[in-house]
């Protein structure tokens, strides 16, 4: 999940975590897991991960270090949330997260323009 501010991204997380749980304690007991579809309400946008999360009735919550800055879409800066059960399909993305011990490195590919070989683009 990924918002421009913090604490717009908490606040979503926040609801999508209140409104899980919520699903949770109404969920009757003699549901079965091919009936969630039709159980459940349309208040988030329910994943098949997160249906087979309430299926098994389990309890999700996020903590601190689930929230990091990131790239969105190459070159916007945004915070994002990680968090194994609430991200769907999470693919290789725990090999990209950060560990705390890698070190900053930036690349930084420069495209030659018709301005570089034209002396008066280049202000001489």
């Amino acid at each position: 999940m990924f918002d421009f501010t913090d604490s717009d991204l908490k606040n979503k997380v926040s609801f999508l975590l209140n409104f899980y749980h919520s699903e949770l304690r109404r969920l009757p007991t003699s549901v079965k897991r091919s009936e969630i579809d039709d159980f459940v309400r349309t208040n988030i946008k329910w994943t098949a991960e997160l249906k087979a999360l309430l299926a098994r009735r389990e309890k999700n919550s996020v903590s601190k270090s689930d929230y990091v800055a990131a790239i969105y879409r190459p070159f916007v800066e945004m915070n994002y949330c990680f968090n194994r059960k609430l991200t769907k399909r999470v693919f290789r993305i725990p090999n990209c997260q950060p560990t705390g011990t890698e070190r900053n490195m930036y690349i930084l590919l420069r495209i030659p323009t018709i301005a570089d070989s034209n002396p008066i683009e280049r202000g001489q």
